[in-house]
């Protein structure tokens, strides 16, 4: 079975896009969820009102991405801390580099 036919909504990312958009960036921003809005539901970040990231799931080798590109100033705990209270989760059933999420994540 595809992915796609698992899981209504779902996207896979290039290694360059996992790479460039880290879960937070050097000024500590979310890179991951501006990516996010735009290949998920063609949005720019600036319309998104709210994001459950509790409803996005993402396959392992992304957030071990986060762990290599994360800035100097934050600490593996720091990380670690932010996806356990926050999300998005990993899941290791999904493919590489594949983000999915539920119909209510995202406010437009």
């Amino acid at each position: 079975m595809k992915i796609e036919e698992e899981y209504p909504n779902v996207c896979t990312l290039t290694q360059e896009e996992v790479e460039e958009n880290p879960y937070c960036d050097g000024d500590h921003k979310a890179a991951f969820y501006r990516l996010f809005a735009k290949k998920a539901y063609g949005m720019s970040w600036d319309d998104v009102k709210d994001l459950d990231c509790r409803k996005v799931i993402i396959s392992p080798d992304i957030q071990e991405s986060w762990y290599r590109n994360r800035p100097g100033d934050v600490s593996e705990v720091q990380l670690t801390m932010a996806l356990a209270m926050s999300g998005p989760k990993a899941e290791h059933a999904l493919p590489p580099l594949t983000v999915r999420w539920t119909d209510d994540c995202i406010k437009k």
